[in-house]
């Protein structure tokens, strides 16, 4: 049960990777699944707005860091992919 399943990346290796292709369902779907139901409407607009992948990933991460989403100590964040 503690195996780490390798089809989950951290979003800090989502952050790093500007390849990584992700549309706004699959935003909402790392929300959803990590329980951020109150951060499902944040500024949907702006994320669509975003240029590419990358900005509207960052974007949602920032915006969840500055509202101290994350603990201090370091917690893993996880998407499905």
């Amino acid at each position: 049960m503690s195996k780490k399943n390798n089809n989950f990346l951290s979003i800090e290796n989502i952050i790093k990777n500007k390849n990584l292709k992700m549309n706004f369902m699959q935003i909402r779907f790392f929300l959803l699944y990590n329980n951020y139901k109150k951060y499902l409407n944040y500024n949907i607009n702006k994320i669509k707005e975003s240029n590419n992948i990358f900005n509207k990933i960052k974007d949602m991460y920032f915006f969840l860091r500055k509202k101290n989403f994350f603990y201090k100590k370091k917690k893993k964040i996880n998407i499905i992919l």
